[in-house]
């Protein structure tokens, strides 16, 4: 199949699956554990760099982490 016949949203999925392999849990009291070093990281500490607004009662972020250096990415639901 050529590439200009798969969805753009089929692609937009494969390249932040690709960017962002490690998907973790966002807790607003405990904050969010590296994937990597299994660090936990409170709210002073995060790392964020990417804030997606609400969707429905997903939020997802973006983070760095401040002791491995990871990037991943963590979801809040309500």
């Amino acid at each position: 199949m050529p590439a200009k016949d798969i969805p753009v949203d089929v692609i937009r999925e494969i390249v932040s699956r690709a960017l962002y392999p490690a998907v973790v849990d966002y807790s607003p009291r405990d904050g969010v554990t590296c994937p990597v070093c299994r660090g936990q990281l409170p709210h002073s500490r995060m790392g964020i760099y990417s804030s997606q607004g609400w969707s429905g009662s997903v939020k997802e972020r973006y983070h760095r982490c401040t002791i491995c250096g990871a990037r991943f990415k963590s979801v809040e639901t309500v």
